[in-house]
This record gives structure tokens, C-alpha cells and sequence, in this order.
């Protein structure tokens, strides 16, 4: 299947929710506990922790089903540790803008004044262009994902990419590298003269109150860690193969667990730890060399949602885990879920607990219901085997694919988007034959023909 076609159609399932008004603290945590209820039920995940804070306090955490589904042990959103994935992005993201703050490193600086090791590629790059992936650095090949020897050094793990040639001129793309994350890790141990791990103990995960987030290592046994599970070709739920994530720290080897999350959303938020400044830099959009925005600033993907409330965070894929971690400055509202499944099929709902415990979201757009009643039905995307159904809800438009669907928030009469403003449908018109929808994702164009009743 097409990548990034996957990802139009994946946002998670549809549940009923509204920011029009706020909701007692009571409610909103009734509502948000029916909401992932409903999602475990259908979702078909082996155990999942939500964590929800407000104003840097903690609201509402939960665990539901099994760390270990054999032996039936609990989640505990507290103590269960999962596979954040790239989430450690953002960790690491940290670990720079606190050693910016001290200046011991500039994010404009050529990745050779750390590492004069890295071969030169022809062209400049700065520590601001790898972590905002506009290097062009490679991401994993092959089973590169699946790797399980141990590399027991940083440097050790360049050795993957060091000497594969750029795919394009620094700062003219965005391409998203978990490799360059390992790069980064680098040019930080020389900045600070002390090892990755070291550095982020002391820097990031000690300082936010962290007690429970630590190196994913395969060959120690780890209190709370979870068993790690994916579904196979006939959706069962099996054993994750063993992985070894120590080549890529940096990039997604951490373990964390969900109210740890929160200790780390409350703290990137402290002046104290990251001064104000140097945070705004870190959390604004990048833009390639021809002014396009990427949507991610230095360690952290960065929009605003289709109700107009600008919101920052990372998702993160494992084997065996996946993560959202979302902040909404504005509002002071945080929310972290973590799971032991791989491709847990999220889409917006951690946006859509946000926005219960946000004080006062603007109202919903207005909703012609007339306007899209022709479009109902199912589809079929041309030259795929993609398909899904637009259904008329009281609550908008939902597009639904296999379990899993999204509500799109109308912005003019034939402009919708995702939730959280990540997928947008410029166009969603019939076609000429009025038989079909025009599909836009930024540059990505899909047409989809309506299926026969």
C-alpha cells in the first residue's frame, strides 16, 4: 500500500465529542474514560495508558487491559513502561535546547564542529537542519527497523548511514530521519563531554522527574517493562520480534510510561528548564529553502488544529509500542497514551481527550448536512486496494476505512480537516461524473470512485 496514502486514510476510530463549551473536571473525566474505553474495546490493543494533565497539573491517568496478556498482568500508567518510539526525538530535542541555554552549542553550527568524523557530503550542514530533517540524511532501509545487534557507543551506530550520500541538497526538503537523530546524539555528547545516556539522565529525565523513562536495553531485565506484541498477516496478536534498539537511542530507544510523559510536558514548559526563547525556537516550524513550512520545528511537530488552538508533540512507532504525546501551550493541557502494540490505530483521539479538558474551545464550524448527503457511501481509491465510506453523522462528516475512521471539521463549503489539522482535504468534490471524490494531502492528489450499493 502507498505510505503516505496509509496515512490519510488511518486516523482512529469515531466517537462523538464537542469543544463548545467547557466541561466540569468530573465530567470531562467520565467522558474521556467512556472515550478510551470505547477505542480499547474495537481497537484490538493489548494494554494502553492515558495521562492527561491541566496547567502542568495531573487530571486524569488510566490503565486498560495487559502489560503481559499471558500472565494477565495490569497497565499501570504510572509505572508501566512502554516503547516511546520518536518520541525520544523529542527528549533529545530537550537535551539540545538545554545545552543552547548554557551555550556549549548553537543550532547553526556545522555538524563537523562536533563531529569531525562525519564526512563531508558536499554541501553544509547545520544541527538545525538535522533535527529539523532537512539534512537529508537517510531513515532506515530494508529490515533496517527490525535491527538487533547491540551497537555499545553512538559513534558505533553512525556506521549505519556515515558514508550513504545525502538524498538532497541540505535545507531544499524535508525528509524524516530517525539516522539523524543518531547524528544529533552525537554532536551533543561532544558539546556536553559526556556520553548520550549520561547526558540524558542528567539533562532531561532527572531534572523533569523522570523516574520511571530509561534506555530500552535488550539485554537487562527491567522492572515494569511491558511485553511487546504486534497482529500478523490473519490480525492475531502475536510476540513483537526481539529488537535491539541501541542504535538509535536518540531516535526511538527509550522506554517511558505515560505519567512520566507528563512530567516531561510539564517540564519542556518551565521557564526553568527551558527558557521561553529558546523554546518558541525550538517548537516553530522549519521551512525548506523555498519558504515551504514543514510543520516541524527541532525535535517536535508543531500545527494547529482544525478548531484554530496551535498545539505541539510527537507520535511515536515501535516494535511493539505506539505513542502520542500532544501539548497545547495555550491552553495548558497535555495528554500522553502509550501502548505495547505496533500501528495502534490512534488517529486524532488524543485531540479529541485534549479538547475535554480544555476550559473554553471555540464552537464547532457550522455543519450543512445538505451539502454532503450526495457523498455518502463507499469508495474505492484508483489504482489501490483502498477503500472506505463517507458516512453523515449528527456530528459531521466521518470518512471510515476497515476499524478505523475520522470526522473531517468543515472550513468552507468544500474544505475540510482532520481534527488535528495534520490531513487536510482541500478538495473533496464529485467529479465529473459525480461518481467519484478528489482526495488532496498537500501534494499528494488521490481520486476515489464510488462504489455500486
Amino acid at each position: 500500500m502507498n505510505k503516505h496514502l496509509s496515512l490519510l486514510l488511518l486516523p482512529g476510530i469515531f466517537l462523538a465529542f464537542s469543544c463548545r463549551a467547557p466541561e466540569p473536571r468530573a465530567e470531562a473525566i467520565n467522558r474521556a474514560e467512556e472515550i478510551v474505553s470505547a477505542f480499547y474495546d474495537t481497537a484490538g490493543i493489548p494494554g494502553l495508558a492515558v495521562a492527561v494533565s491541566v496547567n502542568g497539573e495531573r487530571v486524569w491517568s488510566q490503565g486498560f487491559g495487559y502489560a503481559d496478556l499471558e500472565h494477565r498482568v495490569p497497565v499501570d500508567p504510572g509505572t508501566t513502561l512502554f516503547r516511546v518510539g520518536s518520541v525520544s526525538k523529542s527528549f533529545t530535542s530537550a537535551a539540545m535546547a538545554r545545552l543552547v541555554d548554557k551555550g556549549q552549542i548553537s543550532p547553526d553550527s556545522l555538524v563537523q564542529v562536533y563531529v569531525p568524523s562525519f564526512p563531508w557530503k558536499n554541501d553544509s550542514i547545520t544541527l538545525r537542519m538535522v533535527a529539523g530533517h532537512l539534512a537529508g540524511i537517510r531513515h532506515y532501509r530494508g529490515d533496517e527497523f527490525m535491527n538487533n545487534r547491540f551497537y555499545p557507543s553512538v559513534d558505533e551506530g553512525l556506521s549505519i548511514f556515515i558514508t550513504d550520500s545525502l538524498l538532497f541538497r541540505p535545507g531544499t526538503r524535508y525528509s524524516y530521519s530517525s539516522y539523524g537523530y543518531n547524528l544529533l546524539s552525537a554532536t551533543l555528547e561532544k558539546a556536553a563531554g559526556k556520553d548520550f545516556l549520561t547526558l540524558m539522565e542528567e539533562e532531561v529525565f532527572g531534572p523533569a522527574g523522570m523516574e520511571h523513562t530509561l534506555p530500552d536495553y535488550s539485554d537487562s531485565i527491567i522492572t515494569g517493562r511491558t511485553d511487546f506484541y504486534v497482529t500478523d498477516s490473519l490480525e492475531r496478536i502475536v510476540h513483537a520480534p526481539d529488537v535491539d534498539n541501541s542504535y538509535k537511542w536518540a531516535g526511538g530507544g527509550f522506554l517511558s510510561t505515560a505519567e512520566d510523559l507528563l512530567c516531561f510536558a510539564r517540564a519542556v514548559q518551565t521557564d526553568s528548564f527551558i527558557s521561553r526563547p529558546v523554546l518558541e525556537e525550538f517548537i516553530r516550524s522549519q521551512a525548506t529553502s523555498d519558504g515551504e513550512p514543514t510543520h516541524y520545528g527541532l525535535g517536535w511537530a508543531t500545527r494547529t488544529n482544525a478548531l484554530g488552538m496551535p498545539w505541539f508533540g510527537h507520535s511515536g512507532g515501535s516494535i511493539g509500542g505506539t505513542t502520542q504525546l500532544i501539548i497545547y501551550p495555550e491552553q495548558q493541557v497535555a495528554v500522553a497514551m502509550v501502548c505495547n502494540l505496533s500501528d495502534a490505530p490512534y488517529g486524532d483521539i488524543h485531540h479529541r481527550l485534549a479538547c475535554l479538558f480544555i476550559p473554553e474551545g471555540p464552537a464547532l464550524p457550522a455543519y450543512d448536512t445538505l451539502l454532503t448527503a450526495e457523498w455518502k457511501g463507499k469508495y474505492r481509491v484508483m489504482d489501490s486496494p483502498v477503500e472506505f465510506e463517507l458516512r453523515q453523522t449528527p456530528e459531521g462528516l466521518a470518512m471510515v476505512s476497515g476499524k478505523r475512521s475520522t470526522l473531517l471539521f468543515p472550513q468552507g463549503d468544500t474544505l475540510f480537516l482532520s481534527l488535528d489539522g495534520t490531513t487536510t482535504y482541500p478538495t473533496i468534490l464529485p467529479d465529473s461524473t459525480n461518481r467519484g471524490l478528489v482526495l488532496e494531502r498537500g501534494r499528494l492528489v488521490y481520486r476515489a470512485l464510488k462504489q455500486e450499493e
